[in-house]
């Protein structure tokens, strides 16, 4: 999280029934944090669960009881992108403000997960030793957020730089730096980040 800004989370995989699932909780449902308080959780609170109970307020605390332990061999690692919407307001209910949450509260990079994975896997091979598993990636294309065009004014540019720039090498510029100019003519050019180059900040409707 410190090196990338995304948050992840480690379980214990011999405490996990079956896989993880990422639902809404159910009203009444109690789970116990790794602060080692219980809470009792409604259908407004998202959780990550296993088959059976949950494990976690999602993109806020995970639960006690699939944590990593001195004894544990094995484990699974969980990364992923929270819109800020389902997550924002969820654990301060609870009294909890964490690193995880203030991150996806203000939007986390939604391509960076399979990134994130596999460089905590190398660390954890590098301080641990053992052998990496595979990666499942779910990924539902029609809910990532979008990437609103912004306005670029090339005059504007070259007046708040001083420098006189020619349009062909803006355009350069902006695509080094991770950008696509999907529209140009008139004062204003049409700009976007392309997914997969620079980190961005996704909007957040």
């Amino acid at each position: 999280m410190l090196e990338l800004g995304q948050p992840m989370h480690a379980y214990d995989l011999r405490e996990l029934n079956g896989g993880i699932v990422v639902r809404r909780a159910r009203a009444g449902e109690v789970l116990r944090l790794l602060d080692g308080r219980d809470v009792t959780l409604d259908e407004t609170v998202l959780v990550i669960a296993d088959h059976a109970r949950p494990l976690g307020l999602a993109g806020v605390m995970g639960g006690e009881h699939s944590g990593i332990g001195d004894d544990t061999t094995d484990v699974l690692l969980e990364v992923a992108f929270f819109h800020p919407s389902a997550i924002a307001g969820r654990g301060r209910r609870y009294g909890l403000v964490t690193d995880a949450s203030q991150r996806f509260e203000r939007g986390v990079d939604p391509t960076l997960q399979e990134r994130a994975i596999e460089r905590a896997t190398e660390l954890l091979l590098a301080c641990a030793g053992g052998t990496a598993g595979p990666t499942d990636v779910t990924e539902i294309k029609s809910e990532l957020p979008f990437r609103a065009a912004v306005a670029f004014r090339p005059a504007r540019a070259r007046r708040v730089i001083g420098v006189q720039i020619e349009d062909a090498d803006i355009e350069r510029i902006l695509h080094r730096l991770g950008m696509q100019v999907v529209e140009q003519g008139g004062a204003a050019w049409r700009v976007t980040a392309r997914r997969g180059d620079s980190t961005w900040r996704s909007r957040k409707t």
